[in-house]
């Protein structure tokens, strides 16, 4: 990933290589791949730093989108503090009683 910085602000994020136009110039896809990071630097394109310290199990938390930031140099994305998913035992209902499928109130699924 690769973020443009305009007044030391990300003013664009690419998440992939792809053509672009900077002033009257047009530039291809490949700049991505084979032009090295002072090459890159020197048309204000940085590379991602991905900080993943808040980043959690998406199984139980809610994360929070990236946020970009640029300083000394470096353009990083964090995360913000994730939200814990309400998680709560299942338990089997009387219909499933009847179904054969387990004791009403006892845990189906934890």
């Amino acid at each position: 990933m690769w973020a443009r910085v305009e007044s030391d602000t990300v003013t664009k994020i690419y998440t992939r290589p792809k053509a672009l136009s900077i002033g009257d110039v047009n530039y291809p896809a490949n700049i991505f791949s084979i032009w090295t990071s002072a090459e890159l630097e020197a048309l204000k394109i940085y590379e991602v730093v991905v900080d993943d310290t808040n980043f959690k199990n998406q199984e139980y938390y809610i994360n929070t989108n990236q946020t970009f930031a640029f300083a000394s140099g470096t353009v990083t994305a964090t995360y913000g503090t994730a939200t814990a998913i309400a998680i709560a035992d299942t338990l089997f209902t009387a219909q499933d009683e009847t179904d054969g499928l387990g004791t009403e109130g006892e845990v189906a699924t934890r």
